[in-house]
């Protein structure tokens, strides 16, 4: 209450200029006081005292009839209704609505009635559209400079631009890591470059089909995608493949696995663990090699190496090393 008292801004709150860019689409104000994301200690007022201050300051406007059916109602909803009436069913939501709008106004006024659904007004909608494109060009900016870390092999400093990028998102992602925290950015750089170091020398044996010219790129690919950043198209060859059943997406994800499981198997060794149990994914797509060598206990110096090289799921190997306690 006392950041208000003493002339708060919101058009400087993260939060707050996010919860409106929410609105680019329809909402009502029930959409954002009972959800999965702390939007009151976020916003540190209630997110209906937040919108009803947009609303009074004209950032947002009552929806219109379409955009009130958009927010109420899914295309199979939708094309139930055109059903009753005979209308056809083909094309995207918007035309759904339109048809349904033009064959029967006050039917579908009568479907909405009573609802407050609020959507950005066109001032709104600038200041909402100019946050989204600083935030976009701020991940473009992080992005470039992880990329540019990573092609100098310098693992510690694209560690660390990792961690000061999250340190300032509303939703860092990771559960039980405090990135502002020294001592646990501290530990995170440590096992990062250890990682790092592993995407880029070593040669998982379940990507021994890829050429060493592809592989480079594929590992470019997946240590950008291990730092939480994504990889340009224009970095990588145009006609870039696997050699394999796997695609590029679970080809980057096999080197990210094996190095997070060498590095554990390091942390179990100093630890003093003598012995390991592998565990799989234990799903509708875990193949009958990965579900052979799951579930039992290995000398860890005798252990398959992960990701498993006789997987045949084309989601690729997803077994873990877990320690056992003797």
């Amino acid at each position: 209450m006392l950041k208000f008292l003493l002339g708060f801004k919101w058009q400087k709150s993260q939060a707050h200029l996010l919860l409106l860019s929410k609105f680019l689409n329809s909402h009502t104000t029930k959409d954002y006081e009972k959800t999965v994301i702390p939007w009151r200690q976020l916003l540190g007022e209630h997110p209906k005292k937040a919108i009803n201050r947009f609303f009074k300051e004209g950032m947002l406007n009552l929806a219109d009839l379409e955009n009130s059916l958009a927010w109420r109602y899914r295309v199979p909803d939708l094309k139930k209704m055109l059903k009753e009436r005979n209308l056809p069913i083909s094309g995207n939501k918007s035309k759904l609505i339109s048809r349904l709008i033009e064959s029967d106004p006050n039917g579908m006024k009568e479907y909405i009635s009573g609802l407050k659904i609020l959507i950005c007004s066109e001032k709104g909608g600038q200041v909402a559209n100019d946050y989204l494109t600083m935030e976009k060009e701020k991940r473009l900016n992080f992005e470039q400079q992880v990329l540019d870390a990573l092609q100098n092999r310098n693992f510690k400093e694209a560690s660390l631009l990792r961690s000061s990028f999250m340190a300032k998102q509303l939703f860092p992602g990771t559960i039980g890591i405090d990135w502002q925290d020294p001592k646990s950015v501290s530990a995170i750089t440590t096992y990062d470059i250890s990682a790092l170091e592993i995407i880029f020398t070593s040669n998982p044996k379940i990507l021994k089909n890829i050429n060493k010219e592809w592989m480079e790129y594929l590992r470019l690919k997946a240590a950008m995608g291990y730092l939480g950043a994504g990889l340009s198209s224009s970095v990588l060859p145009p006609n870039l493949e696997t050699e394999s059943v796997m695609n590029i997406a679970t080809a980057a994800r096999m080197i990210i696995f094996h190095a997070r499981n060498q590095v554990h198997l390091a942390q179990f060794r100093e630890f003093g663990c003598k012995s390991v149990e592998i565990s799989t994914a234990n799903d509708g797509v875990t193949c009958e090699a990965c579900q052979k060598i799951g579930e039992r206990k290995y000398r860890i110096d005798k252990v398959p190496e992960l990701p498993y090289e006789k997987c045949t799921s084309d989601t690729g190997c997803r077994c873990t090393f877990l320690p056992v306690i003797e």
